[in-house]
């Protein structure tokens, strides 16, 4: 199994003892949904590597840096290059850029938010491009539609 649907909240730290803080005092239930629960999605407690604090809940605390490497698959510390743009799914982009943040003390986070909010100008003007050149490719057909009733 490689998803894991169930409630979950994450949390940017730096300090492991900061997970074992969380796993002695978090309650069994919140709001009626259970928060501990097994997978094998999620890396345990005893999995955890640096930055990846693991836990045996729903609740996930990670430096930022390690969440870019394992969700992400790179850091997007530094400028982001046209081929980062390009080799870079939407679906990736907007697992940073959707959905609330409700707090960011540091910045970092919305750092992060801000750099991945909107293509640089050359690669918008490839997308447009590349979409463009894909209507050129149907419009022979424009003329047989009417055929194909």
């Amino acid at each position: 199994m490689r998803a894991d649907l169930s409630a979950r909240s994450g949390i940017f730290r730096d300090s492991p003892g900061d997970m074992r803080i969380l796993d002695l005092n978090l309650p069994d239930r919140f709001d009626g949904w259970s928060v501990r629960y097994p997978t094998n999605v999620r890396p345990s407690a005893a999995d955890a590597r640096a930055g990846l604090l693991g836990s045996e809940h729903g609740v996930e605390l990670y430096t930022l840096s390690a969440w870019c490497d394992r969700f992400l698959g790179r850091q997007f510390t530094a400028d982001i290059t046209t081929h980062d743009w390009l080799s870079s799914s939407r679906a990736i982009v907007l697992t940073v850029t959707a959905g609330a943040v409700f707090r960011d003390d540091i910045g970092e986070l919305s750092a992060l938010r801000d750099r991945l909010c909107y293509f640089t100008r050359d690669v918008w003007l490839y997308k447009l491009a590349a979409q463009w050149g894909r209507i050129a490719e149907e419009r022979a057909y424009i003329g047989r539609n009417r055929e194909c009733r």
